[in-house]
């Protein structure tokens, strides 16, 4: 749900109420890939300290945070913080187990922001975040994707991927289904697919889906 610039060798803070989802995250990523945490943090207080102490590539944080203030308000702080200081964005995740169409208008308006949900699972989580790495990998060779898709047909070949119906996918994004469906035309025109399912297989084997 959105689109970061995410790099090999990244350093991530993560912010969770639960250390245990954060540490099992903190051993696959080392596992499966070159990002690793550097930082856990159960509030978004000392979340903001950890970030700013350490400066990381990639801030991942849970929506629910024990204290007063929410995943959501970590970011906008992080954002505030970030002009005052003149810093560059850092990239952020927001994980929630209830993810609704309002939450996810509220966190991609925020400069480098996506919303992930936390009910997929572990493996769904480190799925996006690769990818991510490989859309972050041809932006810095300045290498665009074979098919050259708007911003709005990736997002629909993401959801695709997930198993969405047009319909679903409408209601998660926040439009109209036909809008939805003029999207999916297009993205079939551009990759030359005949199906849904086709677009995504063509998808993925460019490297613009992760595999599921």
């Amino acid at each position: 749900m959105g689109d970061l610039d995410i790099v090999d060798n990244s350093r991530i803070v993560m912010v969770d109420e639960h250390r245990s989802f954060a540490e099992t995250l903190q051993i696959a990523l080392s596992r499966s890939s070159n990002m690793r945490i550097v930082g856990i943090e159960d509030t978004a207080t000392s979340g903001m300290r950890r970030i700013r102490r350490l400066r990381p590539d990639l801030v991942i944080a849970s929506h629910r945070l024990n204290g007063s203030t929410s995943g959501l308000e970590l970011a906008e702080e992080l954002r505030t913080f970030e002009r005052l200081d003149g810093r560059a964005a850092t990239p952020f995740v927001l994980l929630s187990s209830f993810v609704t169409p309002s939450l996810i208008r509220r966190a991609t308006a925020i400069h480098k922001t996506m919303v992930l949900s936390k009910r997929s699972g572990l493996d769904e989580v480190l799925c996006e975040l690769q990818s991510a790495v490989l859309r972050g990998r041809s932006a810095g060779a300045q290498v665009s994707d074979p098919f050259q898709l708007t911003p709005s047909q990736q997002e629909v070949l993401d959801y695709l991927a997930l198993g969405l119906s047009p319909a679903q996918i409408a209601e998660e994004v926040g439009v109209s289904v036909h809008a939805i469906r003029a999207r999916i035309r297009g993205l079939l025109v551009k990759t030359n697919s005949a199906s849904q399912l086709e677009a995504v297989v063509v998808g993925t084997r460019a490297g613009l889906v992760c595999p599921i």
